[in-house]
């Protein structure tokens, strides 16, 4: 099986080596980096708990915030295992776990916070999906963003690496789709892609692309690694491990 990964070059080391023990080929096109964002505003005292929406976020807040243990007593709302396990290695004890869409992680927030007793915030990306500020705040929350970092687009020299005939390209995020399909109009391979599998790790991506360009868009059930590789029977040791 021959497979294209897009996601930053830091985050698909692991993943490389586990994929190639099961005797795929992988290529990997990272097109984007994830940059940190300079941080001006303070975040306050009457501070609830923290949302994390991916382990860039994590990440990020621990770039920016790490400094302060304080922060770490608080409350963590987090999208998928792989992020709360990054907020448990982070030194955050109080955390909440939701299975990956935005429905389940209104569900845990509303049972396990309150609006009166203070400020949700979420450690978020630039690029963002979802109306989550719209529906706490519906429930009577004060949400604040603080956009941490950006997915920026990577510059390459050349696409031919899409010219090749892969079986399988993996996305991990919106950025990433919406990025590729420039790549791939600038490319020419529209007719390639009618014989590989998309496989997304959320529905939100699976709705960037045409299902009728691709030989099939698979989603995985949940925003988690290993069940987004079983959708082309693939399985591998815990990447969160």
């Amino acid at each position: 099986m021959k497979i294209l990964l897009t996601r930053p070059k830091a985050e698909t080391e692991r993943l490389i080596k586990a994929l190639e023990k099961t005797g795929a080929e992988v290529y990997s096109y990272p097109l984007t980096s994830i940059k940190y964002t300079q941080i001006a505003e303070p975040l306050g005292k009457n501070i609830q708990g923290f949302i994390f929406t991916s382990t860039n976020g994590v990440r990020a807040f621990e770039h920016h915030f790490g400094h302060n243990s304080d922060f770490k007593k608080n409350k963590i709302f987090a999208v998928g295992r792989k992020t709360g396990k990054a907020a448990l290695e982070c030194g955050f004890r109080d955390i909440h776990f939701a299975k990956g869409s935005q429905k389940d992680l209104l569900r845990v927030i509303l049972k396990y916070a309150s609006p009166d007793l203070g400020t949700l915030f979420h450690m978020a990306g630039q690029h963002l999906t979802g109306d989550l500020k719209l529906e706490l705040e519906k429930q009577g929350f004060k949400l604040e963003r603080r956009r941490l970092y950006a997915a920026e687009e990577n510059n390459f020299s050349d696409g031919e690496i899409l010219t090749r005939n892969f079986d399988v390209i993996a996305f991990y995020s919106v950025r990433a789709a919406e990025i590729f399909l420039k790549h791939a109009a600038g490319a020419n391979i529209q007719q390639k892609l009618s014989h590989v599998i998309a496989i997304c790790l959320s529905p939100a991506i699976s709705s960037m692309l045409d299902k009728e360009s691709w030989k099939k868009i698979l989603t995985a059930a949940v925003p988690d690694e290993a069940t987004l590789w079983k959708l082309v029977n693939i399985t591998f040791e815990d990447m969160s491990q």
